[in-house]
């Protein structure tokens, strides 16, 4: 459940391995190293080195696996001076496969399948070379989409053993957080992987720091202000603020007063838009200048704190909450606070579902 949600509340499902051909995949071992659970240097269909995982050198890749041994190898780039007239440098039949073994995404039946690391959904032959790097001699060739929409072309990516030491790497970096999540002291645990989330964003990007948000979201009170820090912190990134918002609302009870405090905040900036109109759109204001927040901030922060799961004396601290109370009443009367189309016109529905008490905890 929290996987589903938390995919849903950053809209992962969007993202370049579940879109349509005009923007395709692209190739990160660093990304794919923390998402796969087993990673082979392939030859001739057999294992001739075991990165991570169950699988032995020497055994064929098992059914389902093997399939991505087969993958067509995309020819040179088009952009390349004379590609026309070079023949393909890879051959195929050596390569590292980034797998992953688990259940797809929606699937009912629960049955694991192999997918390639980064894709959440079974085998998707369009997007599934972006976990694969190809290897002749020394030299790593993977997949890159040089115009959009387009098809993937080819490019020489480095040494085998610089690959090598990036899946070492975040190899040692999953052992520590696996380390961190397992730790049966609850502020010990929040403050474990606090710490390390600096490191495998810098690592692995958004996957990592949403995988810290979910193991937090299960440290309760501990992570409440982890939680705040990530969506205050003026030099946080994007990725922080909606993992942190997602957390907060997880946590529920434990996290409305980090979830006030950063209302507070919220409401008195947009009354501040609001006085800075002066018959100007909302769209004219935000984003430039000190108002550099926009609607859609806004939207976000209150489809969180919708989602929460409350008492009913912290349901009534949100309804009567007066910077709450005050927007809504500035969507409704200032002219350009909520132009036709907008994220403005959404937060004011979602607005008026809290303070009339209509939460969605399980959307």
């Amino acid at each position: 459940m929290a996987f589903r949600n938390l995919i849903s509340a950053i809209g992962l499902l969007s993202c370049p391995t579940l879109a349509s051909a005009s923007v395709l995949a692209y190739y990160d071992d660093q990304e794919s190293t923390w998402q796969a659970s087993h990673i082979v240097f392939v030859e001739d269909g057999k294992v001739k080195e075991s990165w991570k995982g169950d699988l032995k050198v020497g055994q064929k890749l098992p059914e389902g696996a093997s399939i991505f041994t087969e993958l067509v190898v995309p020819g040179p780039s088009p952009l390349d001076p004379g590609a026309e007239k070079k023949p393909n440098p890879v051959t195929g039949r050596r390569l590292v496969i980034f797998l992953k073994r688990g259940v797809p995404f929606g699937s009912e039946d629960k049955k694991l399948v192999w997918m390639a690391a980064r894709q959440v959904q079974a085998f998707n032959e369009i997007n599934a070379v972006a976990d694969v790097a190809w290897v002749e001699g020394e030299r790593i060739f993977t997949v890159f989409q040089p115009i959009r929409p387009g098809g993937y072309e080819l490019e020489e990516n480095g040494s085998l053993t610089s690959l090598k030491q990036r899946v070492d790497l975040g190899i040692a970096l999953r052992s520590l957080f696996d380390s961190a999540k397992a730790d049966s002291d609850l502020r010990k645990r929040a403050d474990r992987l606090a710490a390390l989330a600096p490191t495998l964003a810098t690592y692995a990007g958004t996957r990592a720091v949403n995988d810290c948000a979910i193991e937090l979201s299960g440290c309760g009170a501990s992570a409440a202000p982890i939680f705040t820090r990530w969506i205050t912190d003026p030099s946080g990134n994007y990725q922080y603020r909606v993992s942190g918002l997602w957390g907060l609302s997880q946590l529920g009870d434990l996290g409305i007063d980090g979830m006030i405090s950063i209302l507070d905040s919220e409401t008195a900036y947009w009354k501040a838009v609001a006085a800075e109109l002066k018959g100007r759109s909302v769209r004219d204001v935000t984003g430039k200048g000190i108002y550099t927040r926009v609607p859609n901030h806004l939207y976000h922060l209150l489809a969180q704190v919708r989602r929460m799961k409350l008492s009913e004396a912290n349901q009534e601290r949100l309804k009567s909450h007066k910077g709450l109370l005050e927007l809504d009443r500035l969507l409704r009367e200032v002219p350009g606070m909520k132009p036709e189309k907008s994220d403005m016109v959404e937060v004011h529905k979602i607005l008026q579902d809290i303070l009339a008490g209509r939460f969605r905890k399980d959307e």
